[in-house]
Order: structure tokens, then sequence, then C-alpha cells
């Protein structure tokens, strides 16, 4: 359901079921988002980061009440520690998610007139890092949540769909870290293309050192792994064609937790008895499904034998419609249902055994069952209609 076929009627009805929450829980979500925006500056360091982290996890138990809750968020923590080996990723994504659901929560429940009072808390947060660190251009920093909390905020307030919401909070991420890295590299002079080939040189170097030291710490364990620079090339060639989708996976999944937040949010607050159904279930076209498989196949025909234009760009499009169709697929193979198919069975045992060897074939995988199941769907809805 788009904001466009919403009739007014039913949007005013909306707006008036939002009943703000108290003064006390209000407080809360101003400090915690103002301490979203100002702990992105200091993310680097170890010990603020983990209290952040502990901070916020503390904080959404206390709006669940189910320990269970913060194993989802936790999730792509725990991968981007894994990736970085620092707390660094970790607090920004949290930082994004709850200082972005937490500005959107704060808009739609003061009046227009005390929203403009929400300004002292990016204001306060740049002054109190600028104050901390001396450098004006890095406070600028904190003013990432705010995009997300505007999205945020404009998704409820015109009752957006699920996947309408996520699509806006996640083009709003992907605007302000793309404004982020641009004045970033601008105002260190790097914003050059003829400094690709030198960066991706440097990059090369430093891999193959790192292989080195790899190679000679499993030649002591008695294990064997080679690796030559040709397919060390050929492999960051690969990262660098697919970094605009792999941009584009972060900013949508970081979106997806916004808005997730931010549902569980408005109903432990009071401000909705719960979510609309097209608030909080995700919902793909048999359309996208289609195409997430054939850009799928054809990545795979176009890098038979070589990185390929075509290739990287059908890779590309299904990396970017992988997530929602995985998510789908995931609901389906994890739900308790005693009508399980055999297929479904073999299917998440395959899951399963992947997510040891090979995580991204995994969720392959369950886009693929996902996809399936909307196709299928589909042609049952057309049939019975």
């Amino acid at each position: 359901m788009s904001a466009a076929a919403i009739p007014k009627k039913v949007l005013a009805e909306w707006r008036d079921l939002l009943s703000p929450p108290e003064l006390q829980r209000l407080t809360t979500a101003a400090l915690l988002c103002f301490a979203s925006c100002l702990v992105i500056p200091f993310c680097a360091i170890e010990g603020v980061a983990l209290l952040y982290i502990a901070v916020c996890a503390c904080f959404f138990y206390a709006q669940t009440g189910r320990l269970s809750s913060l194993l989802a968020p936790a999730i792509p923590a725990v991968l981007l520690f894994s990736l970085s080996g620092t707390l660094l990723l970790p607090a920004a994504f949290f930082a994004l998610v709850f200082g972005g659901s937490l500005g959107g929560l704060l808009l739609i429940s003061l009046k227009k007139w005390q929203r403009l009072a929400l300004l002292l808390i990016p204001a306060l947060a740049y002054l109190a890092a600028f104050l901390i660190k001396g450098d004006a251009r890095n406070a600028l920093l904190v003013l990432l949540p705010v995009t997300v909390a505007l999205a945020c905020g404009a998704a409820v307030y015109f009752f957006r769909s699920f996947t309408d919401a996520v699509v806006l909070i996640a083009l709003a991420i992907a605007a302000a870290l793309g404004a982020a890295g641009a004045v970033t590299l601008a105002l260190y002079g790097l914003l050059d293309a003829a400094l690709l080939p030198a960066l991706l040189d440097a990059v090369h170097a430093e891999l193959m050192a790192t292989m080195a030291q790899m190679q000679q710490m499993y030649a002591e364990l008695g294990t064997a792994i080679t690796l030559s620079s040709a397919e060390l090339k050929t492999m960051l060639a690969m990262l660098v064609n697919l970094s605009p989708a792999i941009f584009g996976v972060v900013c949508i999944v970081t979106a997806f937790f916004a808005w997730r937040t931010l549902l569980v949010l408005l109903c432990s607050f009071g401000l909705i008895p719960r979510v609309p159904l097209h608030m909080g279930a995700p919902a793909i076209g048999a359309a996208t499904a289609v195409l997430f498989m054939l850009s799928y196949l054809a990545a795979m025909i176009a890098d038979g034998s070589a990185v390929t234009f075509a290739g990287a760009v059908f890779r590309n499009l299904a990396l970017l419609l992988e997530p929602g169709l995985a998510y789908i697929g995931f609901h389906l193979l994890l739900r308790r249902d005693e009508s399980r198919s055999c297929l479904s069975v073999l299917v998440l045992i395959g899951v399963v055994f992947l997510l040891w060897q090979n995580p991204g074939a995994a969720i392959a995988l369950a886009a693929f069952f996902g996809a399936v199941h909307i196709l299928i769907f589909t042609v049952q809805r057309s049939r019975q209609n």
C-alpha cells in the first residue's frame, strides 16, 4: 500500500491514533538519540563504543522484555565486528539504527511547533563533539542519524508500507553516507578518479603481504594454502565491481533494522496499540522475484570464465534484490508449521550446512527459496481469482 493510494481520511485517522508518550519516556528517547549522534565521531575508541553498544542493548531489552529480541540486531553487529576486528562499525551501525529510530519517534510524538526543539539534539551533539575533538569537519558526523530520523518519521507520518519505508530509509542512509564520504575525500584532496589505480595497487600490495603472513601461519600448522597475485587481483577487481551493491546492501540492512526498531518503540512507548500488518510485514512482488532469479543466473553465465562488465551489472542487481528475498526465505524456512514440505526441510538442511561453509551461498539459497515461494503464491492466487 503506497502513500498515494491511502485516502486522506485514513491518513487523518492514523495520525489521530498516534498518542504521545509520557514525558519521562520522551526524555529517555531524547537522551539516547543525543548519545547516538555524539558517539559516531568517537566510535574508534573501543571503550566508548562498547559502552554505547551496552546501553543500546539494555534499552532495547527494557522495551521488549525478551532476551531473544537482542538476537536480531546482534547478528549484523557480530558480523561487522568479525569483518573489521574493532567495535567501530558495530557502534556506528547501532548509532544509525537507534539514533534514527528514536529521532523518528520524537518527530512523530511532538507537535509541529515542538519539533523545532529537536534541532537542539544535533546542535548540542555537534558542539560537544567539536569541543572534545577540536575538529569542525569530523564533528559533522553527528548529523548522520538525523537523515535516518527524518526518513523514519516521514514513513510513519505517511503510513508507508514495510517495503516502502525500508526503501525510503535506505535512500536516506545512502545519501547521507555518500555525501559524508564525498565531502571527506574532497577535503583531503582524494576525490580524483586518477588516484584509483594507485589506491588499488596499494590495497593489492597490502593484501599480498597479509596473504603471505597467513600462508606462513598455515604452513606452521601443517596446512598449505596458495593464492597467486593474479588470483588476488581478480578477487580485488570483483570486489570493486560489486562495491555499489555492497554499499546498497549495507544501507538496506541498516534501514531494515532501523524500521523494525522504530515499530517496536512505537508499541512499547504506547504510541500505537499494535503494528498494522502492512507496516510490519514485507511485501515483494513476483516481478522482483523473477528479476532476481534472472539476474543471478545471467551473472553466473556472463562470469563463467572471467569477470565481465555484464556479469558485474547483473551481479550488482541480484545482490541488491537478495536481502529482502532472503528475509522471506529464512522466515518461511524457520516458521513452525506442521504442514512443512519435504522440500523446505531439505532446503533448510542445505542452508544450515552452507552457513558454516559459505554464508553467501546460504543467503542466496534462502533468497531463491523465497523467490520461488512468491511465484508459487502469485500463480495460486491468480488461479483463485
